[in-house]
């Protein structure tokens, strides 16, 4: 039970940590190489993919919900 805590903890702490970074590279002067945004975006998509594939809700919510974020914003980083 306490594992399963952990992963639920780490998997969603890490998806909002790098979303929220993500979300920053528009105001920064450098941007973002266009390989690393898409590996976000990559990532996210998977991790949706794999919550679709739990039979255990909160697992499955907690995977759909972090690879929501991470698509999101890869969103927020609008057109160039």
């Amino acid at each position: 039970m306490y594992m399963c805590l952990c992963v639920k903890v780490a998997v969603s702490g890490y998806c909002y940590a790098v979303a929220g970074l993500l979300g920053t590279v528009r105001s920064n002067e450098l941007g973002l190489p266009s390989a690393k945004a898409r590996s976000v975006l990559a990532l996210g998509q998977e991790l949706v993919a794999i919550g679709m594939g739990k039979k255990e809700m909160d697992k499955a919510h907690t995977y759909i919900n972090g690879g929501w974020a991470l698509i999101g914003s890869f969103i927020s980083l609008g057109e160039k």
